[in-house]
């Protein structure tokens, strides 16, 4: 479901010409960080380690 969710989320950013999406995720829920890697996301921990931000640059890729 996650999988199905997130080709959703894509395919719609890039219909609507959004250039980036931005996931805040709690730093235990690894399998939402390892699912956002798994689509190009770039993933960074805060300084305070309370979350992980996921950054996906749309203009950067090419949609299949």
């Amino acid at each position: 479901l996650g999988n199905q969710l997130m080709q959703m989320l894509i395919k719609v950013a890039h219909q609507e010409k959004i250039e980036q999406i931005v996931a805040e995720i709690l730093p235990e829920n690894i399998p939402m960080q390892q699912l956002c890697r798994k689509y190009g996301f770039e993933t960074e921990s805060h300084q305070l380690g309370d979350m992980v931000k996921a950054t996906l640059h749309l203009s950067r890729q090419v949609l299949s």
